[in-house]
Order: C-alpha cells, then sequence, then structure tokens
C-alpha cells in the first residue's frame, strides 16, 4: 500500500512527464501546462502511523463491498511556476542619463531649434538600458536608448 506522500509524489513526477512530452526534445519549457487538478476517491488507512492508501476498484463501490460515503477525497493542485529573473539596479543615476543625453550635440541643436526640451529617463532592466524620452510639450521629439553599462 503506497502512503499519501507517495502518492502525491508519484502524481506530481507524472504530471511532469506529461508535460515534457508536449514539447521537442531540443526545446526548453517553462511550463506548457500552468495548472492541472487531480481528484481521487481513496480509502484510507492508517494502521502504521502514516495514511496508507488501500486498493478500492469501481467493482468493489458497485457491489456494495465498501460503501462508497467511506471514501476519502483526495484533491491535488498543482500550479507552476516559474524563477523570477534577478532584479537588475541601474549603475547609473537618472540624473546622469538625462545630463548625457541632453549634453550630445544632436539634442542641443533640438532643444534650441524647439527653444527648449522636457526630459524623462526609465530604466528597462530587462534591457539593463535606459530609455529617454525628449520631448517639446506634448509631442515626442526624440527617444534615445542608453546602454547602463557604457
Amino acid at each position: 500500500m503506497p502512503s499519501v506522500s507517495d502518492f502525491v509524489a508519484t502524481a506530481g513526477a507524472s504530471l511532469v512527464d506529461a508535460q515534457s512530452g508536449l514539447v521537442e526534445e531540443d526545446t526548453i519549457a517553462r511550463m506548457a501546462v500552468s495548472e492541472a487538478r487531480l481528484e481521487a476517491k481513496v480509502a484510507l488507512n492508517s494502521t502504521s502511523g502514516d495514511l496508507q492508501l488501500e486498493t478500492v476498484s469501481l467493482g468493489d463501490i458497485t457491489s456494495g463491498v465498501v460503501e462508497s460515503s467511506a471514501l476519502s477525497t483526495i484533491r491535488l493542485d498543482f500550479v507552476a511556476f516559474t524563477e523570477e529573473p534577478p532584479i537588475v539596479v541601474p549603475t547609473k543615476s537618472r540624473d546622469a542619463v538625462i545630463d548625457a543625453v541632453a549634453g550630445r550635440d544632436d539634442m542641443v541643436a533640438l532643444d534650441r531649434i524647439f527653444d527648449g526640451l522636457t526630459y524623462r529617463a526609465e530604466f528597462v532592466d530587462s534591457q539593463s538600458s535606459w530609455l529617454v524620452v525628449a520631448k517639446s510639450g506634448d509631442v515626442i521629439v526624440r527617444e534615445v536608448i542608453v546602454e547602463d553599462g557604457t
């Protein structure tokens, strides 16, 4: 008789095996199945101190050998999650990035043409870069991408 913990481990391993069959061999799969539920009606025995699963067939239930009200329900919910990407902290300050972009020859010329520009810089951690937006009023004049490490 398997224990409940053995049943849970085997069910989880079966889900992983089934999922790996959904993708090609060379493909790296995060999770193809994000959620799964397994529900089983079981007979439990606790004579050894651990909960053990008893084998019960549908015939045992329909013939009255096992009373269906005596069965327990085990419900397993599997939820997939992926590792969070590491948080990237910028090495440059927002002000330093804006000052560097505003000081470029092309931006100085645009600043004169538009009689002043306002700047906004956002760090894009997935790219380890800054997106600097230069605006004249509500109009975007130029967007510049600046690598954080250079």
